[in-house]
C-alpha cells in the first residue's frame, strides 16, 4: 500500500484520531523537505502555519463523523523544514476503520484516522497574484484614461466657445461687413468646424462621466415631437444636413415621456448625426415615432445610407469601435455616438434597436419603456419613487 501512495503526485499523510501521523508519502516529505522519520508520532499540528490551526486538540480539521470528505480544497500554509512557508490546497477525508477478519487482527473496536490529501499551489497563487496586478494595473489606466478625457475635455471647451462664438459674430455681421466672400466663407468653415470639436469633447465629456458612473439624470416629463423639431433646427446649414433629405414623421399628438431632456437631446442629436454622415447626397433621413402593443414608444431613425454588415452591428455600440478603414477615413468620427446613446438610454430603462443591410440603410429604433410614457399608470409611481430617492 505504502508503494501505491508514494506514486502519487500530491502529498498523502495519515494520522490517529489523536492528530499524531503515522504514515507520510513521499511527496508529503519533498513538499516539507524532512524525512518520513521526522513525521511520524509528531501532531499534524506541528506542520501547520500558527494561524492556519483551528484548534489545540490536534482534531484541527474534521471530526469523527464518519467516511466524508471535510473543508474540501481548504487552502492553508504549512512550515518546510528551512522554515519556508508553502501554501497548499487540502481535501481531509476521516475514516472508520473496523477490525480486519485477519487471524492475526488483534483490534476489536473501530478505529478513526483521518487522511490528509494536499497539494502545492505556489505556482497558482504566483500567477493568480500576477494576474491580480494585471487586473488592478488596467482598472488604474482605465481610470487615468478617463480622468484624462475628463481634464483635457473641460480644457478645450472654453477655447471652443470663443471660436465658434466670435465667428458666429462675424457671421453674422453684427458689427458691419467682412468685405470679401471668401472671408465669409471661411468664417463659415471655422464655424462647422469648431462646432465639430465641440461635438466631439462633448461625446468624449459624456462618455467618461458615463464610465465613471457619474452620469446623472434630472427628469421630468417632455414632449419628443418638439425636442426633435428643436434638434433639426440645431442641425440646420450643416453642408451635410444641407445634402439629404430629412422627413419629420412624428405626429404632433405623441404621449408625453419621463426623461431626462439634455440624455435624450443628446441621443437624438447622435442618432440624427450619423444617419446624415452616412447618407450619400439626395439620400434620406426619416424620423418617425410609434407606440408598439407592448405599451413600450419606439423613436425611430431610418436612413438610405451605406448600411453597416451584419457582423459589425454587434460591436457597433462598443466604445471607439469604427467600421473599417476606408469607411472610417471617409466619414470621419471617434466611435462614440452609439455608445453613448446605448448607455443613456439603458439608464432610462429602454433599449437601442438596431436593423440594417449593407449598401440599402439602417434602422435604429430608441425603445422608451411604457412606464415612462404619460398615461401609463405606473409612471406616476415612478416619478415618486425618484423623487424619494432624491430627498
Amino acid at each position: 500500500m505504502n508503494s501505491v501512495f508514494d506514486v502519487s503526485l500530491e502529498g498523502i499523510m495519515i494520522t490517529n484520531g489523536e492528530g499524531r501521523v503515522e504514515f507520510v508519502n513521499a511527496a508529503a516529505c519533498g513538499m516539507f523537505d524532512r524525512l518520513p522519520d521526522e513525521f511520524i508520532g509528531k501532531n499534524v499540528l506541528q506542520f501547520v502555519q500558527p494561524e492556519d490551526r483551528e484548534g489545540e486538540d490536534g482534531n484541527w480539521a474534521a471530526t469523527e463523523t464518519g467516511y466524508r470528505v471535510v473543508r474540501t480544497s481548504d487552502v492553508l500554509n504549512i512550515t518546510a523544514k528551512g522554515g519556508a512557508t508553502i501554501p497548499i490546497e487540502l481535501s481531509t477525508v476521516n475514516a472508520k476503520l473496523a477490525p480486519g477478519n485477519s487471524p492475526f487482527e488483534r483490534r476489536t473496536d473501530t478505529r478513526s484516522v483521518f487522511i490528509y490529501t494536499f497539494r502545492d499551489i505556489r505556482e497558482r497563487e504566483m500567477a493568480l497574484r500576477t494576474l491580480r496586478a494585471a487586473a488592478d494595473k488596467a482598472i488604474a489606466a482605465d481610470r487615468a484614461k478617463s480622468e484624462l478625457i475628463a481634464n483635457v475635455s473641460h480644457e478645450l471647451r472654453t477655447p471652443l466657445n470663443a471660436i465658434i462664438g466670435f465667428s458666429e459674430i462675424m457671421n453674422a455681421k453684427l458689427f458691419g461687413p467682412l468685405g470679401s466672400d471668401k472671408y465669409r466663407d471661411y468664417v463659415r468653415d471655422i464655424q462647422f468646424s469648431g462646432e465639430h470639436l465641440m461635438e466631439l469633447v462633448n461625446n468624449l465629456l459624456a462618455a467618461s462621466h458615463l464610465d465613471a458612473g457619474k452620469y446623472e439624470l434630472s427628469e421630468s416629463f417632455i414632449e419628443l415631437p418638439v425636442l426633435v423639431e428643436s434638434c433639426l433646427t440645431m442641425m440646420a446649414g450643416s453642408h451635410e444636413i444641407d445634402e439629404v433629405r430629412i422627413e419629420n414623421a412624428i405626429l404632433s399628438d405623441l404621449p408625453r415621456v419621463l426623461a431626462d431632456s439634455q440624455s435624450v437631446r443628446r441621443m437624438v442629436l447622435n442618432l440624427i448625426g450619423n444617419a446624415v454622415k452616412f447618407t450619400p447626397p439626395k439620400g434620406e433621413v426619416r424620423i418617425d415615432a410609434e407606440i408598439r402593443p407592448s405599451g413600450d414608444m419606439a423613436l425611430i431613425i431610418a436612413d438610405t445610407g451605406i448600411g453597416i454588415a451584419a457582423d459589425e452591428i454587434e460591436r457597433i455600440t462598443e466604445p471607439f469601435h469604427q467600421v473599417d478603414g476606408s469607411a472610417q477615413r471617409k466619414f470621419g468620427g471617434v466611435g462614440l455616438g452609439l455608445y453613448i446613446v446605448r448607455r443613456l438610454i439603458d439608464l432610462h430603462d429602454g433599449r437601442l434597436e438596431i436593423e440594417s443591410i449593407l449598401g440599402k440603410g439602417t434602422r435604429v429604433s430608441l425603445i422608451i419603456p411604457r412606464v415612462r410614457i404619460e398615461g401609463f399608470g405606473n409612471v406616476v409611481s415612478l416619478l415618486d419613487s425618484q423623487a424619494r430617492r432624491g430627498d
